[in-house]
């Protein structure tokens, strides 16, 4: 989708509406293989409020679940986290690919790099600990344990839904599009399936028009 750049304060109803969803019928997809949320727009346009407040929308929906007998507060379809991450910051990828020819050995690399990357955001932001103690942990292992974080007696088998928000990606091409890759790779780990954690990333950035 594409957001006309009017230097705007608020983003359009209908295009946050039109991420949130997406991410609806995304997540709750029975094979769950999807693409990521791409938005393009120009300049002013409101595309790095956007993740946030699709991320809170979608978060206040998934928290209308329904009531139990005994007044209870309401069970939430699924537990909502965010993390977001703008491109122009990510210098550990920043060598960018001279032309569409990849060789193997460089994706796998660069994607092991973004793996580590997001298990740094991820601890750092949620998990609340030393990021060293994770360093060597896969990026799939660390959302389970974030996933079993987030849950309480009354969610334990909530599914867990993340949001990762890349922004400014056309300042990053290639590491937005492997970090994208790292992203949706987690998806198939068997242990994070059976978890219940998944991962959808919105990507956002200047459209060339």
């Amino acid at each position: 989708m594409q957001v006309s750049g009017t230097a705007v304060g608020f983003v359009p109803r209908k295009v946050s509406m039109a991420v949130v969803n997406s991410l609806r019928e995304y997540f709750s997809s029975p094979d769950f293989r999807v693409p990521a949320v791409y938005v393009y727009g120009a300049s002013g346009s409101g595309k790095s409020r956007l993740g946030l407040y699709a991320a809170e929308k979608y978060r206040d929906l998934m928290q209308s679940g329904s009531r139990s007998t005994s007044n209870r507060p309401a069970k939430p379809k699924a537990i909502v986290g965010y993390l977001y991450m703008n491109m122009r910051s990510v210098d550990a990828l920043v060598s960018e690919i001279e032309d569409h020819k990849v060789p193997d050995d460089r994706k796998r690399q660069d994607k092991a790099i973004a793996e580590k990357l997001l298990v740094e955001h991820l601890v750092a932001r949620n998990l609340g600990s030393d990021a060293v103690q994770y360093a060597q942990k896969k990026l799939s292992d660390v959302l389970v344990e974030w996933g079993k974080a987030l849950r309480t007696t009354e969610t334990e088998h909530v599914p867990v839904h993340l949001i990762v928000h890349l922004d400014e990606v056309q300042s990053r091409p290639w590491a937005s599009a492997i970090m994208t890759l790292a992203i949706r790779s987690t998806n198939d780990v068997v242990t994070q399936h059976k978890a219940g954690v998944r991962v959808i990333p919105v990507v956002t950035g200047l459209s060339t028009a």
